[in-house]
C-alpha cells in the first residue's frame, strides 16, 4: 500500500540544518576565543607594566588571528546554508506510506505566448549575426581583391 502525501511547505533537509548549527556553534567559539584573546592580552600587557597604548599593533592582530578566523568560518556555513535553502525553494516532497520522501522536481511552465515571443527575438538576433558576417566576409574578399590588384 502505498499511500502518498505532500509535505509541509518550507521543510528543510538535514544539511541546512546541520550547516546553520555549525554556524551557530562556531559564532559561540568566535565569541570565547574574543573574550580569551582580550583577556590574555590584558594579562600580558599588565604583566610587563605596560599600556595597550605601548603594545596596540600587537594586540589587534594577536586578537583577529586568534579569533576572527571562527567567524569568518560562521559566516561561510551560514552562506552555505542559505544558499542551498533557496535552491532547494518550497518544493513538496512526496512521502509514501513507509516515512521515505521522495523528491519532486518543479516544472517550469512558461505561456505559449512568452515561448514564442523568445522565438522571435532569437531569429531576429540570428539573422543579424549572419548578416554581419556575411558583410564582413564579403569585405575580407573585397580587400583581398585590391590587395590581388595592387601586387600586380
Amino acid at each position: 500500500m502505498n499511500t502518498e502525501q505532500t509535505a509541509g511547505k518550507g521543510k528543510s533537509s538535514a544539511l541546512v540544518k546541520v550547516l546553520y548549527v555549525a554556524a551557530i556553534v562556531m559564532a559561540v567559539i568566535f565569541v570565547y576565543t574574543l573574550i580569551d584573546n582580550i583577556l590574555y592580552f590584558r594579562d600580558y600587557i599588565t604583566s610587563y607594566g605596560m599600556t595597550f597604548g605601548d603594545m596596540w599593533r600587537d594586540g589587534v592582530r594577536y586578537i583577529l588571528s586568534g579569533s576572527f578566523g571562527y567567524i569568518a568560518y560562521a559566516l561561510i556555513l551560514l552562506a552555505a546554508g542559505s544558499i542551498l535553502k533557496m535552491l532547494q525553494g518550497d518544493r513538496p516532497a512526496k512521502v509514501t506510506a513507509e516515512g521515505a520522501e521522495e523528491p519532486q522536481l518543479a516544472k517550469a511552465e512558461e505561456p505559449a505566448e512568452v515561448k514564442e515571443d523568445v522565438k522571435a527575438e532569437a531569429a531576429e538576433i540570428a539573422e543579424k549575426i549572419v548578416a554581419g558576417a556575411e558583410a564582413a566576409s564579403e569585405e575580407e574578399t573585397e580587400e583581398k581583391s585590391d590587395s590581388d590588384k595592387e601586387d600586380k
